[in-house]
């Protein structure tokens, strides 16, 4: 029987069709659409069922983006692809480091370097000619290692303030400088004094103190902080009495 039906679509997110002709034009959101062309006459209907396909790869999104990791620490990246109507791509991507910060594995396990700083666009995930990054922020880690900075084998009068302040450089493991962290000191032989019990470290890892001698010829002090290798550090210091000697000369005399 030949009739001219009217052409409509049940469920509009499946795409659109000319009423007349029966041309339909899929939809931008992906899925099966059960039974939602419809041809309709004489209150009569049929029915067919569309799948709206994914589209070809068209952007890689990486997350997480950016990231800040300590040195050594790892973070699990992912790749996420879309189509041109943003619907989501299946895709088995190649993992690499651009810009340095780290390592990374085939699967994007990601393995922070020693190196601190902002390693923009580093992590790769590519895929049928197309890319997407993340940008990784590597920072210090945990401090590992304390060291003499300064102040070391000094020599002033006694009962005076040296004048190089004892210093402690911290570090983690990369050799980076750690901050904010504690350092107690100490007189241990001398009878001198420190102007603080404990100093804290500057962002560029280094805690300081002042130390005025006491009155033996031998002083020191010691730094510590628990757990770090290194610890305690002890510095010394040799103190004079401050006085100048003086040598007479008289005139000698002569003997008839």
């Amino acid at each position: 029987v030949q009739f001219t039906p009217i052409w409509s679509v049940v469920n509009a997110t499946a795409g659109s069709i000319n009423s007349g002709t029966g041309l339909f034009t899929a939809g931008t959101v992906s899925g099966t659409y059960t039974n939602t062309v419809q041809a309709t006459s004489g209150g009569i209907s049929g029915f067919a069922t569309v799948n709206v396909a994914v589209g070809a790869l068209a952007s890689i999104t990486v997350t997480p983006n950016p990231v800040s990791l300590n040195v050594n620490l790892t973070q699990q990246f992912t790749a996420i692809g879309k189509d041109a109507s943003g619907n989501v791509v299946a895709l088995t991507p190649v993992w690499s480091v651009a810009a340095g910060g780290g390592t990374i594995s085939s699967s994007g396990l990601f393995v922070a370097g020693t190196v601190i700083g902002t390693f923009a666009n580093t992590v790769t995930a590519t895929s049928g000619g197309l890319s997407g990054t993340a940008t990784v922020i590597v920072t210090a880690g945990p401090a590992t290692t304390m060291a003499v900075s300064a102040g070391q084998a000094q020599s002033a009068a006694a009962s005076t303030l040296l004048p190089t302040p004892l210093a402690v450089l911290m570090t983690d493991v990369g050799g980076n400088p750690v901050a904010g962290r504690a350092i107690a000191w100490a007189v241990v032989t001398g009878g001198g004094t420190v102007d603080s019990a404990t100093s804290h470290t500057s962002a560029a890892g280094i805690a300081t103190v002042h130390w005025t001698l006491g009155a033996a010829a031998t002083d020191t002090v010691t730094a510590t902080s628990a757990g770090l290798a290194g610890s305690p550090l002890k510095f010394s210091a040799t103190a004079s009495s401050g006085i100048a000697s003086t040598t007479v000369t008289t005139p000698a005399t002569k003997l008839d």
